[in-house]
């Protein structure tokens, strides 16, 4: 007889023998209940002499509610809603990008929360078999491996740094200007952590609050109405503690308190805009944008830039043309004079005046000089008047001395910071023979009808409306260089009217158009000589400036330099408030006056010092060949460390055993260490990995020499030996199970290309789990790996196992989309796909069990 046939016999034996013996114990419990009984006081005796602390731990372990958190049941419903919200992070990731499946889905306090009731889930699985058999190791093992990974994972979204570092490579001076970057740095910018500082007017050191926005808009209000998908704006809303209700509110001190009344992704700086509240309204003036484009001229393009009746914005040199606002609110008897001026005037321009809705022109140089002398009468009126033609601020003075009028006024009037070029102006003098004092007057011809009075005197009844016109001998005001000016004026009926200036190269300048504009009514013809349109993209009657921010609804996650978030604040002290806007920067902040107290606050990215620093000696970008697309980016750095250590727990002796598991850094100086930095070669260094993400041109320097500026990207994952070792000790609980046999495991070792498999994806997965990075490949893959398992757990047969093998193979597409990589990343993701199917076919499909065979015990 064969080795073989005596096991199997003697197996059958002891099969048998255990049958009988089992039949009876049956038989004595029947005929005699008191045999089989325990001891009452025996147990009595045996919980008294436990330690109270060990009856403790064996409640925990095994009472009601720790069997209920250890359950096969709470697992399958976890399970399923982890592969649910895995599903959603995928499809939010394909919408958008990583960071908002980071911002809405990962990094979350409800993930965490998902992960940490995994962990409890497997820790009570295990606990409650306590004690422990010698057939459960494995189960242990890989027990113990799950609550690592999902503690990796915990950690990463706790503590990750995922940041950005710039250096420029030149130690010129204006580079720095240029880019905001050093040639060598230690500071990190964290653009997924914000900040809000506020630093009171006298205090030294700004006070820092911790600020997260979120990637969408807060709520719709009187600037933007939210518009987003129903998936992302449902996660967005549930992705802070307190769902469905965003707000941030600090107290200052003093009785101030700033509070943030809406966040906005993305926001365009305009420099005015319509306003909106009655404190707003009751500031605002009159604001024009238009847009100029030509086909033929030197600056071929569009060009486009705002005038207002705002100090400092009413005019714009655009190269060689001029655009101006002359004024606002003017009435309506002047409307002609600006829109069919007169062919020539004089050296002096000339002057007209509406006297009780009669018009009245006088050349100036016909009335200029000694009032007594030169002044020309105003129709029947009586009065007489008299004019000087100003060009220059000082001699207004000086005629401000000798006439004795308002000095005051006149200083208060030349103080126009606004002008691009000399402003000249006309004073004149209403006198009438019948009465002892005199009248005087200034407007200017870049003022549209304005007209100031000069002195204290009371106007006569026949002025009360009186209405000044001054048409400049020059509309470019004395500046050749200009060939082209375009003006605007708005009426007392908020009508807006335009009127153009043209010359052929400065030669014979001459009046050339004027006419009604209407903001997006079409281009009109302008500057013909050289085919110039002219647009009104937007006419603000009521607007406020000089900054003014409209927020944009574009697609979350596109990052932009032109719409930067954006956030609108309050800051009030006392009974005084006052908002404002703050975009999102580097570290400017904006300086705010509420009563009688002045803060600085900005809205500013997280910026960490390092312990190290690189110094970037070169930046080149090469290209493919026969184009100028770029094939790399490569940066030339050297890398000093101050040798700090990291740990102030972990004793420095012990540096290079901790520093070796990437549990410490630091203790050894480094002094310009020589690296090379690319896209797919990074630097590690203390758990940092920087790798090149970005390179720009900036100029020459003034040794001719290229300046260029490169982008790091700098990760930093702390979790990853947690994820490392709780892979590692999975596989190996998986293998021991094998190993010891232990849950009927043995049916899959009937086909060695299944057990090989099998084996392989776990160790191909944790693979490129480590090449990949992030939290979600392996608990996903796990996750549908095990799905099979429950089922047989449960003793769900038969056709069942299909749905087991569709989500396996969906879980590895999804991957497959998600993060496709190089062809390794292919073959190692194939396997596991092709090992999953195999261990699911093979757990869940039924097979053929000896009726005398004991029950498998699940392994949950």
């Amino acid at each position: 007889m064969s080795k073989k046939s005596r096991a199997k016999k003697k197996l059958a034996q002891q099969h048998s023998e255990t049958a009988v013996a089992t039949g009876e114990s049956l038989t004595n419990v029947t005929t005699s209940p008191a045999v089989t009984s325990f001891p009452a006081s025996k147990a009595r005796q045996t919980q008294e002499e436990r330690f109270w602390l060990e009856s403790a731990v064996l409640w925990l372990i095994t009472g009601r509610v720790a069997k209920w958190l250890g359950s096969l049941q709470l697992a399958v419903i976890l399970l399923s809603v982890f592969a649910v919200v895995l599903t959603v992070g995928t499809i939010v990731e394909s919408w958008y990008d990583n960071t908002i499946a980071m911002q809405l889905v990962y990094r979350t306090w409800w993930f965490n929360f998902l992960l940490f009731a995994l962990g409890v889930n497997i820790f009570f699985a295990a606990a409650k078999k306590w004690p422990w058999k010698r057939h459960q190791v494995g189960f242990l093992i890989t027990h113990s491996g799950l609550i690592l990974l999902i503690a990796g994972g915990i950690v990463n979204g706790l503590m990750g740094t995922d940041a950005m570092m710039v250096a420029v490579d030149s130690d010129w001076y204006q580079a720095t200007r240029f880019t905001g970057a050093e040639r060598t740095t230690n500071t990190i910018f964290d653009q997924n952590v914000s900040l809000i500082r506020v630093k009171k007017s006298g205090d030294e050191k700004a006070k820092e609050f911790p600020f997260q926005p979120g990637p969408l808009q807060w709520h719709s209000d009187e600037y933007a109405v939210r518009r987003t998908d129903k998936l992302a704006a449902f996660l967005f809303n549930i992705s802070y503690p307190w769902p469905f209700c965003r707000r941030w509110k600090e107290n200052l001190g003093n009785g101030a308190t700033l509070e943030v009344l809406n966040s906005y992704p993305h926001v365009r700086r305009e420099r005015f805009g319509p306003a909106r509240t009655p404190e707003e309204k009751a500031d605002s003036f009159v604001a024009i944008r238009f847009e100029l484009e030509s086909s033929r001229a030197a600056m071929a393009g569009k060009q486009h830039d705002w005038v207002a009746d705002k100090t400092g914005y009413r005019s714009v040199l655009l190269g060689p043309a001029f655009v101006e606002l002359l004024g606002t609110r003017v009435p309506s008897q002047l409307i002609d004079e600006f829109l069919h001026p007169p062919e020539s005037v004089g050296d002096g321009g000339s002057l007209v005046l509406y006297v009780a809705d009669k018009k009245y022109t006088f050349d100036v140089d016909a009335i200029s000089g000694k009032p007594e002398e030169h002044s020309k009468p105003i129709g029947n009126t009586g009065w007489r008047v008299s004019a000087r033609f100003i060009s220059d601020d000082d001699i207004l003075i000086k005629l401000a001395h000798e006439y004795r009028v308002g000095l005051e006024a006149v200083q208060r009037l030349t103080a126009d910071t606004d002008r691009h070029l000399s402003s000249p102006m006309v004073l004149f003098l209403l006198e009438h023979p019948g009465k002892r004092h005199r009248l005087a007057f200034l407007s200017r011809a870049r003022r549209g009808g304005e007209v100031q009075q000069l002195g204290s005197s009371a106007l006569p009844d026949e002025f009360a409306d009186l209405k000044v016109w001054f048409h400049p001998p020059d509309p470019r005001y004395g500046e050749e260089s200009i060939w082209a000016t375009l003006q605007f004026l708005v009426s007392d009926n908020g009508q807006l009217y335009y009127r153009s200036y043209h010359s052929d190269r400065g030669a014979n300048f001459r009046f050339e158009s004027a006419g009604k504009a209407r903001a997006s009514k079409g281009r009109f013809p302008i500057w013909q000589g050289m085919n110039w349109k002219l647009s009104i993209t937007d006419f603000v009657q009521q607007a406020i400036g000089p900054y003014y921010y409209a927020p944009e609804n574009r697609r979350p996650g596109l990052e932009d330099p032109d719409t930067p978030p954006a956030i609108r604040c309050r800051l009030t002290v006392g009974n005084d408030f006052k908002e404002f806007w703050l975009p999102k920067t580097n570290e400017s902040m904006h300086k705010v006056t509420v009563g009688k107290q002045t803060f600085e606050v900005g809205y500013n990215i997280l910026q960490e010092t390092m312990d190290f620093e690189i110094t970037l000696l070169r930046a080149e970008m090469t290209t493919d060949k026969g184009s100028s697309s770029a094939a790399s980016y490569t940066s030339y750095v050297l890398l000093s460390d101050n040798g700090k250590f990291s740990s102030k727990i972990v004793p420095q002796f012990l540096a290079p055993v901790t520093n070796a598991l990437g549990l410490t850094y630091g203790g050894t100086k480094i002094k310009d260490q020589p690296h090379v930095i690319t896209m797919n070669q990074p630097l590690y260094h203390r758990g940092y990995k920087l790798f090149q993400s970005g390179y720009t041109h900036i100029s020459m320097d003034d040794n001719k020499r290229p300046i260029n500026r490169s982008v790091f990207s700098v990760s930093r994952d702390p979790g990853l030996w947690l994820k490392y070792l709780g892979s590692l000790m999975l596989a190996f609980g998986i293998a021991t199970m094998f190993y010891m046999d232990a849950y009927g495991l043995s049916r899959i070792s009937q086909s060695r290309w299944g057990a090989f498999l099998l084996v392989a994806s776990i160790v191909f997965v944790w693979v490129a789990f480590g090449k990949m990075g992030t939290i979600v490949e392996l608990p996903c893959m796990f996750g549908l790996l095990i799905m099979g398992y429950v089922f047989n757990a449960f003793g769900i047969r038969g056709h069942h196992w299909r749905f087991a093998v569709l989500a396996t193979l969906t879980g590895g597409v999804i991957i497959l989309l998600g993060y496709p990589a190089t062809l390794a990343d292919y073959v190692i993701l194939l396997l596991c796909i092709v090992g999953s199917i195999w261990w699911v076919v093979h757990l869940g499909y039924p097979t053929s069990t000896a009726k005398n065979q004991p029950a498998m015990e699940p392994a949950h």
